[in-house]
């Protein structure tokens, strides 16, 4: 029952989930993005079940197997579906249990090689082993640096991936607000350092994504670290996607507009590369278009 609880928990609200067998579930996953959601939902029911169980004043603790078949690469019948998904998790079960296969080779191997980057990318935020770079923003007319963008770097093959992927993975494992958070008050420390050092006036640039801008505390952290840092909203520009920013605007979120109207300069990145649309400008409060 504890274990059917967690499953549950871990589950969209849109997944079907049932129990099949003495110690068997399924999980139907309904209107997935893609089938890479599977190993991701997968990864976090193992972690949730290998959390131990309180049996009476004893703790307990079991192991899983996950099998996963997708619709309609590997079959278009339930039932042979649901047949695939069963041999995927013997193999799981064959392979030493706590781990999780798809029933396609190719997928299977596109998802372990994204488990192993999610293992490391846990070991290099748990770890704090990544830094900022920076790159100056040169102003064509005086010559002068007005700004520095702060640029993540991450130590290994991780390194060899780009951006966009190593924030999907943050994403899918749940630290991607540490993440983000850590590069906020890493920029701000370090323009303070600039400032008291006497250089001339800069900003800093930080790279955010809509994701971190509808987390419902983005706002107030980004007013405490920009405070704590001795700096005012002018000082810190807020940089997205085109495609990230035009997304908030569809979905209804006003946090672009609030942010503008706090006085954070806002940057807008990559137009030209997805809808390059025009009439967009004229909507975002956009400051800097790149």
């Amino acid at each position: 029952q504890q274990a059917a609880q967690r499953i549950r928990s871990i589950s969209r609200e849109s997944d079907f989930v049932a129990r099949i067998g003495g110690d068997e579930f399924a999980i139907l996953q309904l209107y997935a993005p893609s089938p890479a959601a599977g190993g991701a939902l997968a990864e976090k029911l193992l972690e949730a079940l290998q959390q131990p169980f309180l049996i009476g004043e004893r703790e307990v603790r079991i192991s899983a197997s996950v099998g996963i078949a997708v619709c309609p690469t590997d079959a278009t019948s339930p039932d042979t579906l649901l047949k695939k998904a069963d041999l995927a998790m013997y193999h799981a079960k064959n392979a030493g249990r706590n781990c999780f296969h798809y029933y396609t080779q190719e997928l299977d191997e596109i998802a372990h090689r994204k488990n192993a980057d999610h293992a490391e990318l846990r070991r290099v935020i748990n770890g704090r082993l990544f830094w900022l770079a920076y790159q100056p923003i040169v102003d064509a007319a005086s010559g002068r640096t007005v700004a520095m963008e702060a640029l993540l770097r991450l130590p290994g093959h991780l390194s060899a991936h780009s951006v966009e992927y190593v924030i999907g993975l943050a994403q899918e494992i749940g630290l991607l607000p540490d993440l983000g958070s850590w590069v906020l008050r890493q920029a701000c420390a370090q323009l303070r350092q600039w400032r008291d050092a006497g250089l001339p006036q800069l900003r800093v640039c930080v790279n955010t994504c809509a994701e971190e801008l509808r987390e419902p505390d983005y706002q107030q952290h980004l007013d405490e670290v920009v405070c704590e840092s001795q700096l005012s909203a002018q000082d810190v520009e807020i940089e997205l996607t085109e495609r990230d920013a035009i997304e908030l605007e569809r979905s209804g979120s006003n946090i672009v507009f609030r942010l503008r109207e706090r006085g954070f300069p806002l940057s807008l990145d990559d137009f030209g590369t997805g809808y390059s649309s025009l009439s967009y400008l004229r909507i975002l409060p956009v400051t800097t278009i790149k």
